[in-house]
């Protein structure tokens, strides 16, 4: 069950089984995957197509949405489904429990979301001294070349250093 388009074809339903690669048998009866994309489900009823009739429900995200199924389908299992839905509706203390865990999954996402950037900007902050450090010392180590280079010796080089 998708709330996305996925497939490449224009059907909501798709039904795919399990074949041999190079001589394309069947593996089994007893095992099929169902691909439901709800987006892909028409607008307008088809009289007496009872998917359809399963998917307008599972897809029913208002009152008036439970409603139109209601009364477009006779079906006794999608009405036993529609009473499902508003009996899960009328009990609070799983809508709160429901609230409660949503929640927490926010939360959640918030403090890692959270701590990713304060990691990230600890990371940028020590990487910065890093290279402050590296840079200072790549200056440091050019200095002293250059200072051997015009012929000062260690002693001169230690004073000139020291000195700053």
């Amino acid at each position: 069950m998708l709330g996305f388009k996925f497939l490449n074809c224009e059907n909501y339903h798709s039904s795919y089984s399990i074949l041999e690669d190079t001589r394309y048998e069947k593996f089994t009866d007893k095992l099929s995957i169902y691909v439901f994309e709800l987006p892909k489900v028409p607008k307008e009823i088809i009289s007496g197509d009872v998917k359809q009739q399963w998917m307008e429900l599972i897809r029913a995200d208002s009152e008036e949405a439970l409603e139109m199924v209601r009364t477009t389908t006779e079906n006794p299992a999608i009405q036993k489904g529609i009473e499902a839905v508003y009996a899960l509706n009328a009990d609070t203390v799983l809508r709160e429990q429901i609230r409660q865990r949503e929640k927490a999954v926010r939360d959640y996402e918030n403090d890692m979301a959270t701590a990713r950037s304060e990691g990230k900007a600890e990371g940028i902050s020590i990487g910065e001294a890093k290279g402050r450090a590296e840079g200072k010392a790549e200056a440091e180590t050019e200095i002293i070349n250059k200072m051997k280079a015009y012929g000062m010796t260690e002693e001169q080089i230690k004073a000139v250093l020291s000195k700053g």
